[in-house]
């Protein structure tokens, strides 16, 4: 894992907690409500903007691996997903065809990081309009709640998330996050082979590479 993408996961989940901190427990008083809200209002643009850039700069290096494995049939899909809850629910070991097949990030990741790009429509939306429309009438009522629907998705996926890093399989993961970005070898060969196996031929020419079966 790159320096950047450890530094942006952490910030991100910092500023997603501190917008939901400061839209959840407002202060209710004149004097401290209306900075909370401030804060919240304008911190979460320029969260936004700073995402949005960021992974518009990793689509344009073409760094994003993260949806690799939507290019596999449906049914491998979803022979993946059921082997990973599996792991996740009973701790029965991946078949041996599955573990050809995963890449840099499972099935499961992909599609709960399609659910947290989708929760942002309802959210940036509602958000948006509760700044522009009049408060107490019904469009403001309605607005509220499309940016808390937006926000309890977010909720959701951090619980997956949560749910996910938890498992003792993802934990070399987890460590490698918030320190030097690697995993063992051993570990990316049980976990990442398609991927170690597309790096491998892109750098074999640069340096030799232990096989990867």
């Amino acid at each position: 894992m790159s320096a950047d993408y450890r530094i942006v996961h952490f910030v991100a989940i910092v500023s997603l907690l501190a917008l939901l901190i400061t839209g959840i427990l407002r202060p209710r008083s004149l004097d401290l409500g209306p900075s909370f809200l401030s804060f919240h209002i304008d911190f979460g643009i320029l969260s936004g903007i700073a995402l949005a850039a960021y992974c518009i700069v990793l689509t344009v290096k073409g760094r994003v691996r993260l949806f690799d494995a939507l290019r596999n049939p449906v049914s491998n899909q979803i022979k993946e997903a059921s082997a990973i809850l599996g792991s996740y629910l009973s701790g029965s070991p991946f078949p041996e065809d599955v573990k050809q097949e995963m890449g840099r990030h499972n099935i499961l990741a992909t599609y709960a990081s399609l659910g947290l790009g989708l929760s942002f429509i309802p959210l940036t939306i509602g958000g948006v309009a509760l700044t522009l429309v009049q408060r107490g009438t019904s469009i403001y009522e309605i607005m509220k709640l499309l940016h808390v629907f937006g926000v309890g998705l977010i909720a959701l996926f951090f619980l997956v998330h949560l749910f996910a890093v938890s498992n003792r399989d993802n934990r070399p993961l987890l460590r490698a996050v918030f320190s030097n970005g690697k995993v063992s070898l051993e570990w990316a060969r049980e976990h990442i082979r398609a991927y170690l196996r597309r790096l491998q031929k892109r750098t074999t020419r640069l340096a030799p590479w232990p096989k990867v079966e």
